[in-house]
C-alpha cells in the first residue's frame, strides 16, 4: 500500500510539472505571436 501510494505520489508530480511545462510553452507562443503580429504592423506602417 505504500508503495502504491508513492507512486501516485510520482505520477501526480509528474502530471504537475507536464501541465506547467505545457501552459509555459502557451504563454511563450501568445508572447511570440504577439511580438510576430506587432514586428508584422511596423513592417506594414514602413511599407506604406
Amino acid at each position: 500500500a505504500k508503495g502504491k501510494a508513492k507512486a501516485k505520489a510520482k505520477t501526480k508530480a509528474k502530471a504537475k510539472t507536464k501541465a506547467k511545462a505545457k501552459t509555459k510553452a502557451k504563454a511563450k507562443g501568445k508572447a511570440k505571436a504577439k511580438t510576430k503580429a506587432k514586428s508584422k504592423a511596423k513592417a506594414k506602417g514602413v511599407n506604406c
